[in-house]
């Protein structure tokens, strides 16, 4: 429902403006659990990291409620709009962010055309992963329209096996670029702190897709028991669909 996901977005967003307020009696349980994290995270958060955390926490949580409308109207987007979605959704961002918790990092770097490009990347990869990984239980429940492997299906008109090719290809080329903006990260940014800073949060993000990837094989999420065979021969064998995606 469209309109309680709102709610529960605003209802999250309040609370994190106001940590220290108590919530609302009767209210969705969310609230209370943001307003308690938010309260223990701004304890040691450096104040750049609450600012930029609170602005993109905000766009992931919009993010959710447009994926709910989409579903609710069996919308399957285009490739383009679906990554420009897709990012916000992910929660990924928020998680980058998480790297730089004690750190200041101020506007220039974060903006820094490299920081930029290697940061959407890395979100753009684990995407990829995420959406490759999940897709056979999703499409197994007819869940499969907010994810990439249905996207391509839809907008290529392609098979299964084709549009995993293709997203294959896309993966191997972004993982190309992701090692050329690695190497072209300033590595001097006006103080030894900040260069120090800089460099761990880089390795923090580069980290991500690793430990996305292990997570996938180990947690029995996606693949059950299954996780190191499937790992081990990249072989999946998959569930029959109880209720049909639509493809409109």
């Amino acid at each position: 429902d469209p309109r309680s996901v709102r709610q529960q977005a605003d209802i999250v967003i309040d609370a994190f403006d106001h940590p220290h307020m108590a919530r609302p009696a009767g209210e969705w349980v969310g609230g209370e659990a943001a307003r308690q994290f938010w309260e223990s995270a701004i304890k040691t958060a450096t104040p750049t990291f609450q600012q930029w955390f609170k602005d993109i926490f905000k766009i992931y949580m919009n993010g959710v409620v447009q994926e709910v409308e989409d579903r609710a109207h069996d919308h399957i987007r285009d490739i383009e709009s679906y990554f420009t979605l897709r990012r916000d959704t992910s929660g990924i961002l928020p998680g980058f962010a998480m790297c730089a918790i004690h750190m200041d990092l101020p506007d220039y770097v974060l903006a820094h055309p490299t920081i930029q490009k290697l940061t959407l990347t890395c979100i753009d990869l684990l995407i990829i992963g995420n959406d490759l990984y999940s897709y056979n239980v999703e499409q197994a429940v007819g869940d499969d329209g907010h994810n990439l492997v249905r996207v391509v299906m839809h907008e290529q008109g392609s098979t299964l096996e084709e549009a995993a090719a293709w997203i294959s290809r896309l993966n191997d080329d972004l993982i190309e670029v992701f090692l050329e903006e690695y190497e072209r990260v300033p590595t001097q940014w006006g103080s030894s702190t900040l260069d120090t800073q800089v460099a761990e949060y880089i390795h923090g993000i580069g980290n991500w897709l690793r430990a996305g990837e292990c997570w996938s094989y180990e947690s029995e999420r996606y693949f059950g028991k299954a996780g190191p065979k499937v790992k081990r021969t990249g072989f999946v064998e998959i569930m029959p669909s109880r209720q049909p995606s639509t493809t409109n």
